[in-house]
This record gives structure tokens, sequence and C-alpha cells, in this order.
């Protein structure tokens, strides 16, 4: 769960529809400039759900006693954290093992650092003594999983070059980066305001390192740009289910779910539109 603090209330945001928005993105993704991602399908669909272990706790409202509101996401324990991530990473592997896989890519990724491509996400409650050990068992786990799907997209014959398969796949993964800090940007930001991010540099094509930094800068009144321009439509629209109740101390978790069920359905509304260097 995304929790954010605006003038006096709590604006909660699931994972999922964070996600929902990242697949937009990547289902219009693609133009003159930069290549659309391959294979398609299954590069949405890791976008798509690619938080897709937190289906449970965002259902369910995660507490969280010590500050005694509902647990944010950046403040889950690590053991937690794995547990959900490859349960996520399971579930997409079922449906399509090169959605699986890069999905698995995101998530060790996400603890180490995006591997080298941008700052990986930091758990509030991170112990330098006793959390490398356990990312480091995750990570080994999930490369045996992604091993295995591999080696099931590609079979025991493959067709094509080795190489080229793991060049498309890093730079899809680099392009789902960008997707998850843009959708990100926009559930965290208030369209109000200005503000701008770097979503680190992203590749042109999936098949050469040829990449250039992209840049989103929210321009108030819900408009928000991206430089360069990306995607295939000359504008986007984007709206993010967002629930609103009281910013006060929770009692329990039963305390946070009485406020939320009878919170109104609201929705962030965003345009994206080209940047001025476009």
């Amino acid at each position: 769960m995304i929790v954010l603090e605006r003038e006096g209330r709590l604006l909660l945001l699931s994972q999922l529809d964070h996600a929902t928005l990242a697949g937009r993105f990547a289902a219009a993704w693609g133009n003159d400039g930069f290549q659309a991602p391959a294979p398609s399908e299954s590069v949405v669909l890791a976008a798509s759900r690619h938080d897709e272990g937190w289906r449970e706790w965002d259902a369910e409202f995660r507490f969280d006693a010590t500050r005694r509101a509902p647990l944010y996401f950046l403040d889950v324990d690590i053991r937690d954290y794995v547990s959900l991530y490859s349960r996520g990473i399971a579930r997409i592997a079922e449906l399509d093992p090169y959605a699986g896989l890069l999905a698995s890519l995101h998530g060790t990724g996400n603890l180490c650092g995006r591997w080298g491509t941008q700052p990986g996400i930091r758990l509030r409650a991170y112990d330098e003594a006793t959390w490398p050990p356990l990312i480091e068992a995750y990570v080994l786990e999930q490369e045996a999983l992604q091993a295995r799907l591999k080696l099931r997209i590609l079979s025991l014959r493959a067709n094509d070059r080795r190489s080229d398969f793991e060049r498309r796949l890093w730079s899809n993964y680099e392009l789902l980066q960008a997707w998850d800090r843009l959708s990100l940007f926009l559930c965290r930001s208030d369209p109000r305001r200005r503000e701008a991010a770097e979503l680190g540099a992203v590749p042109r094509s999936i098949d050469d390192s040829d990449r250039v930094p992209l840049v989103v800068q929210a321009e108030g009144g819900g408009l928000a740009t991206v430089t360069p321009w990306p995607f295939a439509p000359d504008r986007l629209e984007a709206s993010i289910p967002v629930r609103r109740i009281p910013d006060r101390p929770y009692l329990s978790p039963e305390d946070v779910h009485a406020e939320v069920r009878f919170a109104p359905h609201e929705e962030l509304r965003w345009t994206l539109a080209k940047g001025d260097r476009s």
C-alpha cells in the first residue's frame, strides 16, 4: 500500500493499481524514437502485475502498530518482502514464463540497486547486520527460478543466440524500471504542484545499447510532461484509484477498516504530454 499524508488526510493507493498504470505505459510505449518492447504481451503482463505479491496485503490494509496507521510499503519487514514477492512472481511465471522472468528480475533488483540502472528501493527498517544474508538467500533462490524459466523459454535446442535473448531481456528490464518509477511518481505526487524526477536512462531499442535519460515534470493542474516523449499517442490520460481517510492515530486494523469502508472512491487524474525538448 502507498500511504500519503496530505492536508490532514491519508491517501491510500494500492500497489496493484500502481502496477496497472505501469502496464498502461508499457502498452503505449514506442514511436519513431523508441522501439516497442518485445515480446509485447509478456512484457505488458509483467509491467501490469510486477507487484502481484502485494494483492492480499493491500486487500487487508495491513496495520503498522508503531506508526498507528496503515502499513506503508517501504515499512515492510524484509522477511515479509521476500515472501510476498516470491509468491507474486510464482503466480506470474505460471501464466507466462517470460513475464515471470521479468517480474523476478524486478523483485530482486529492488533490493540490489535495480541492478545498477537506478537507485533501488530502501526499506526503512534496513539492518546492516541481519538483512544481507536474507536478501542473498532470496536473490539466489530467484536466480535459480530465472534459470529454469530461461530453459523453459529457450528449450534445450535454442534457435536464437543466447546473447541476443539476454540483451533484449535486460533492455525490457530497464524499460520496466522506467515504467515503475513513472507510475510511482504520478501516484505519490500532488497533481496541483510542480516537481520533477529523473526516471533513469532507457534504451531506444531492445537490440542495442543506445540509451537516453528520461525526465518527468509535473506542471501543475494535473499535467505532467515526459522528455523525450517515448509513447505512441501524443497524450496519455491516467487515473489512479485512491481512498482518503482521516490522518489520525489508529487503534487497530479494525479501526482502519472502519474508516476505509465508508471512504468514498476517488481518483488522481493526470494528463501526460510531450515535454518542450521532445
